[in-house]
């Protein structure tokens, strides 16, 4: 294994225990860069970017640890080849041999304690990366800070085991003392507390206790009225957007992808196992990460899918947080995970629970399906009407010569009565209009006699007026011999108008004389 494996496997293993995701321990070009340069003390490692003061004071010695058991050299060829710790290989049933061989180390073969104990480390964690040991639990103890310490234990042997408080609370198993469990983990061994087995799931061992297990956290969900059908919100008409979580291996993917329909449909497919309980890992993040997706409008709905199994091997499906994650999707959440007698928690919460993957793809598709339908059946109806119109047209036009022919001969007939009745009205027309232009000549010639006399009555007062309005006229008094005097404040009517010096205008017939009064 390379130094960078070695480091992206502790990586991995220390955000299980932190219950954070691997690249907020530290992020992968922090990794290439310390293979890269591989620092021996403490100082060489704060040169490294991304490494400051607190996460080198966190993770310093154990990344030191690492960088120097890696680079520390091989033992002589002749060691190797009489038979060095080889680890064990895993087989069907979960029992390990382990090869052995004399070694006669020589003195420049010796390790120091912690180097030794962190090649055994790194030893251990690249062969036996998810190991699965089942036990009963014994000496059950939870820190201040929610680690879980325990041993479990068969009839020959009993072993250390550290659950670190976000591996436990996933996990959603409340352990006691005499439970059967099957953990699921990795050995370790700590330079001051040893050798234990560090717990990445536990789940309950046996039928019955997962049955009771499931029993109990059904009925507090139902109190919690995360069962209630009225919570449950419906799957979206016409949804477009659909991710999917299930296993990019197993059949269920195909079986839901070829009963989808094609309707143009884009689906998201995050992989996750789905088999046991060491699947809630992956469970939960492809629901984070869909969720993401969900939260800024680019899902419309949620499927999760698998195949049918035992209790057992459906228990991810049956865990609190993962159940919970799926009743506080913001989407409707279709769950087509095993069958009708599998009905698994995460089912019973889910939007629309369904028994196997092709139904949840029946479901998530049926708005389609049924507007597909409804869409051919009108193609049929409209077919059969245009048919039915088709039909009555072509009788109509095989009659239509008949049907002319009478219409025609009908407004024939109209036309001729109106005809008759329009020369009738014709000659009424014609006696009243020579009796009215009798009655305006008659009119007329009235109309002239009067106009006459009345202008010669007109001409004789207009000449009455003429003779008045002469015999008025000033300028026929100026001819007789008169005049018209004005002074300064107009006619002169009296002598008494007048005084010594004032200029005086005399009008007379034929003109004006300006004078002066003495």
């Amino acid at each position: 294994m390379t130094l960078l494996e070695t480091l992206q496997q502790w990586q991995t293993q220390q955000a299980r225990r932190e219950g954070v995701e691997g690249y907020r321990v530290l992020p992968y070009k922090t990794l290439v860069e310390l293979a890269r340069v591989m620092p021996r003390t403490e100082e060489e490692l704060l040169a490294v970017k991304g490494i400051g003061a607190v996460k080198a004071r966190r993770y310093g010695p154990t990344l030191l640890q690492l960088i120097s058991a890696a680079t520390t050299p091989d033992p002589a060829p002749d060691a190797v080849s009489a038979g060095a710790p080889v680890a064990a290989q895993p087989t069907a049933s979960h029992t390990y041999t382990v090869s052995t061989g004399e070694v006669t180390p020589s003195d420049d073969d010796v390790f120091g304690v912690s180097d030794f104990l962190s090649a055994l480390n790194v030893l251990l964690s690249s062969h036996f990366r998810q190991v699965r040991v089942r036990g009963e639990v014994v000496g059950l103890r939870r820190n201040t800070t929610g680690h879980a310490y325990f041993q479990i234990k068969d009839a020959q042997g009993v072993l250390r085991v550290t659950v670190f408080r976000g591996a436990y609370e996933l996990s959603g198993v409340e352990l006691a003392d005499g439970m059967e469990v099957i953990v699921t983990g990795h050995p370790q061994h700590h330079t001051q507390y040893g050798f234990s087995f560090i717990g990445e799931t536990v789940e309950l061992a046996g039928e019955g206790a997962l049955k009771k297990a499931y029993d109990a956290l059904k009925k507090k969900l139902a109190q919690e009225g995360l069962l209630d059908a009225e919570r449950k919100r419906g799957v979206p008409q016409f949804a477009t957007k659909i991710g999917l979580i299930t296993s990019r291996d197993g059949a269920a993917i195909g079986d839901f992808m070829t009963n989808l329909g094609k309707y143009g449909l884009r689906v998201t497919l995050v992989h996750s196992a789905v088999e046991g309980q060491h699947a809630v890992h992956e469970l939960r993040a492809a629901l984070m990460t869909l969720r993401t997706r969900a939260e800024a409008g680019a899902l419309d709905v949620l499927v999760i899918t698998r195949g049918g199994g035992s209790l057992e091997s459906l228990q991810a499906f049956n865990n609190e947080t993962i159940v919970r994650m799926i009743a506080d999707f913001p989407v409707p959440v279709v769950a087509g995970i095993g069958h009708e007698r599998d009905e698994t928690l995460a089912t019973l919460v889910a939007d629309a629970g369904v028994s196997t993957p092709t139904a949840a793809a029946k479901a998530v598709s049926a708005s389609w399906m049924e507007a597909a339908a409804f869409v051919a059946h009108r193609q049929r109806v409209i077919v059969q009407r245009y048919t039915e119109v088709l039909g009555r047209t072509a009788h109509s036009v095989a009659h239509a010569p008949m049907v002319l022919t009478a219409r025609f001969q009908e407004l024939l007939a109209r036309f001729s009565a109106a005809q008759h009745r329009l020369a009738q009205h014709a000659a009424v027309y014609a006696q009243s209009l020579a009796r009215t232009r009798q009655h305006i000549v008659r009119a007329g010639a009235q109309m002239c006699t009067q106009q006459q006399r009345h202008l010669r009555a007109t001409h004789t007062r207009l000449d009455a007026i003429a003779a008045l309005l002469r015999a008025r006229d000033p300028h026929t008094l100026l001819a007789r011999g008169y005049a018209i005097v004005r002074g300064q404040h107009g006619v002169v009517r009296s002598t008494q108008d007048v005084k010594a010096g004032d200029a005086l205008s005399i009008r007379l017939s034929d003109g004006t004389i300006e004078a002066t009064a003495e």
